[in-house]
């Protein structure tokens, strides 16, 4: 039997609570021996083993950062870590979430191709439903080869196959890539890449080489902004280098994913003319100044700014979601508290006096309420509603659901925020006669079930437009302010009945002006 330190502070008795919490760890005896001969030999333990023994956690109990934690919680804490390293850890292609597709209303068809399949996820409707779209495919892509000016040995050879259908295979779900040949996969990522550019540049620079008619087009434009229709960029960007320079390939991408904009109007062309004059004029006054002063050591030149921190998107359907949703304007609105909800129409606005403005950009969250002494301004961004307005903006909302936290998911929010605007046909027109909504779908009624079908399964973020929602909700529940706009729209709604009204205070002027001279004549 080992001696005992006298010195050892274990066989000290002011210190044998310290020395319980050092030696939390009880080692295991023989179950035969009795309690007195444990705890002298718990006491004879020498410095060294106890400080190894101390080392070793309990079957209950965990050390973290210096000291202990129960299991349960330190399970807890691992599953949910998990949990989330997985959800953003996903397929940078993901598919619909399940909750999108289990509406009951026809939004599912919104989410499938209806000419050509991109990517694994529909490769089996390629056979029977989407026939005559990989014919298209294949002609495609023969005419992006030839115009290259390359062979077409040069040109796959070129072309880092085996590098790029690596890293692309990384962007889907790996379940479903592990059932697809390489080669299969690698001609799969080369066809589609060729067809995708092709058809690219055909609509922005030569649309009549497409050889399909306007409504093939709009269905192929319209497949190509699905979520599950989508090819990994570095695969675009990697087929582009080997056409394309730099400034083709930006400026190709970007009218291709270019916001339709309405047409100007009269006035806003009548003052791009003005301001054109100014340029002009101010554009001599500088050449003048410019001759006065050419003595003058010439000005270096600025460089141009480069881009910082710019990222390559995972694919066009997040590059879209970049126009929608600039990256400088995310934060949410954090003005007053959480939960406001807006319980008013466009119709019902109007009747309180508040009146609805285009805002200057496309962008989502470009959303703003200005009240006044007796009237409000809602400023909201300009939209055009067509036949595929609706398969874009859910295909949005299913990529931020999969990709974007919870808390920017401004497509969902913006989409809930309409739905409460427009209830009829009656909420269309005033946004549509504000320069708000362009309809090119047909009725105003379409216009209303489509926002009406598309937030049907939606939830939006309660802390998004919430200040605007606030400043709404108080300049609807103000008595006076309701009043005085009910008078400003029974007696000011239209030049006739504002003149009329001049004329009947005119009138009374009159008759009060003549009945004073009646009766105190004038000498």
């Amino acid at each position: 039997m080992a001696e005992t330190n006298p010195n050892d502070a274990s066989n000290d008795p002011s210190s044998s609570s310290s020395g319980s919490e050092e030696d939390k760890v009880i080692p295991m005896v023989n179950q035969g021996e009795d309690q007195n001969k444990n705890n002298q030999s718990q006491q004879q333990k020498t410095p060294e083993a106890s400080t190894a023994e101390s080392e070793t956690p309990p079957n209950n109990a965990i050390p973290r950062d210096g000291g202990s934690c129960p299991s349960w919680l330190i399970q807890i804490m691992d599953e949910v870590e998990e949990a989330e390293s997985n959800h953003s850890q996903g397929p940078k292609i993901p598919k619909v979430p399940e909750k999108l597709l289990k509406s009951e209303n026809k939004n599912n068809e919104c989410y499938n191709p209806l000419m050509v399949s991109i990517g694994p996820y529909h490769r089996l409707d390629r056979v029977e439903k989407l026939k005559n779209g990989e014919s298209f495919k294949n002609s495609m892509t023969r005419q992006f080869i030839l115009e290259s000016g390359k062979e077409e040995e040069e040109f796959y050879g070129v072309w880092e196959v085996e590098k790029v259908a690596k890293q692309a295979k990384e962007f889907y779900d790996e379940s479903l890539i592990e059932k697809i040949d390489d080669d299969d996969f690698t001609k799969m990522m080369f066809i589609d890449g060729c067809f995708v550019l092709q058809f690219i540049h055909c609509v922005t620079s030569k649309y009549d080489d497409l050889k399909m008619s306007d409504q093939e087009v709009a269905n192929v434009r319209r497949d190509l902004l699905l979520l599950e229709n989508q090819l990994p960029y570095l695969v675009l960007d990697s087929l582009m280098k080997l056409r394309f320079k730099e400034e083709e390939r930006d400026k190709m991408i970007d009218e291709f994913l270019q916001i339709r904009k309405p047409h100007e109007s009269l006035s806003k062309l009548a003052l791009l003319s003005i301001l054109f004059l100014i340029s002009f004029i101010y554009f001599c006054c500088c050449c003048c100044l410019c001759s006065w002063n050419q003595t003058s050591p010439p000005s270096t030149p600025k460089k141009k700014k480069e881009a910082t921190g710019d990222k390559q998107p995972a694919h066009l359907l997040e590059l879209l979601y970049s126009r929608f949703i600039p990256v400088e304007t995310e934060e949410s609105d954090k003005s007053g508290h959480r939960g406001h909800y807006l319980y008013y129409s466009a119709k019902d606005l109007k009747k309180v006096g508040i009146h609805f403005r285009p805002s200057k950009s496309n962008a989502l969250t470009n959303v703003k309420f200005r009240s006044s002494i007796f009237t409000g301004t809602l400023k909201l961004p300009p939209i055009t509603i067509d036949k595929s307005t609706k398969s874009m903006l859910l295909n949005l909302v299913a990529y931020e659901s999969s990709a974007v936290p919870k808390k920017k998911h401004w497509v969902t929010s913006y989409l809930c925020f309409m739905d409460s605007l427009i209830n009829d046909a009656e909420d269309v027109k005033e946004l549509r006669s504000k320069g708000i909504v362009y309809n090119y779908l047909g009725a105003d009624e379409e216009v209303a079930k489509t926002f009406n079908d598309m937030t049907n399964s939606l939830e939006p973020e309660t802390n998004a437009y919430n200040d605007v929602k606030r400043k709404i909700n108080i300049q609807c529940e103000d008595v006076i302010k309701k009043w005085v706009a009910q008078w400003l729209q029974n007696y000011f709604s239209s030049p006739w009945v504002f003149i009329a009204l001049v004329a009947a205070a005119f009138t009374i002027f009159l008759t009060a002006v003549a009945t004073y001279v009646a009766v105190w004549p004038i000498n």
